[in-house]
């Protein structure tokens, strides 16, 4: 709030909580530091599902890849693929990979995936499913 702020020098004090529950508080003087405000929703860019055989069977890997627009909070990152929780790896340059084995008591027909997720500030949780549809989450 600037109301009732006359130009000139004037420090910002931030109270902060990382992903861990660490909190903390910081001050900022006007010219030393900047402050970036993220008002940007998390989306997926680049989504592509394959197979280690075409039709694959009991054994075989289904491997989901998708890159996201910024960091996403691995605490917030949930991927299914034919209904069961994955393991998913993310690197530093926000792709992600989701394998799942297929089992001999899997359904036929097409595998289908859903992303739960949040960027670092948890931020717009977003599902997006095997039809493309990205919408609000929890």
């Amino acid at each position: 709030n600037t109301s009732g702020s006359t130009d000139g020098a004037f420090t910002v004090v931030i109270a902060y909580v990382d992903i861990a529950g660490n909190g903390d508080e910081s001050s900022i003087s006007s010219g030393s530091q900047s402050v970036s405000i993220d008002l940007t929703k998390p989306t997926l860019i680049a989504v592509s599902i394959s197979s280690s055989t075409v039709p694959v069977g009991p054994g075989g890997t289904i491997t989901l890849n998708f890159t996201a627009s910024e960091a996403l909070d691995p605490s917030q990152l949930a991927v299914t693929i034919a209904g069961t929780d994955t393991t998913t790896v993310c690197s530093g340059n926000w792709q992600c990979v989701a394998t799942y084995e297929v089992q001999s008591d899997d359904t036929t027909g097409q595998a289908q995936f859903l992303i739960a997720f949040a960027d670092v500030l948890a931020m717009m949780a977003q599902l997006f499913d095997e039809h493309g549809r990205q919408q609000c989450g929890h």
